[in-house]
């Protein structure tokens, strides 16, 4: 009984701390805030 009733604090907690829902568009702009690059926006410098 107390393991469930901890159990179930539990996923009311984590629950209400929740990251809010975010579009592909909001989670791009701030991972190319935080310095995000795609491969095909880098020069390859080949030593041919």
């Amino acid at each position: 009984m107390g393991i469930g009733i901890g159990i179930l604090f539990t996923l009311l907690f984590i629950n209400s701390f929740s990251a809010p829902d975010l579009s592909p568009l909001e989670i791009e702009t701030r991972a190319r805030a935080m310095g995000m690059i795609y491969e095909d926006e880098i020069k390859a410098i080949s030593d041919n």
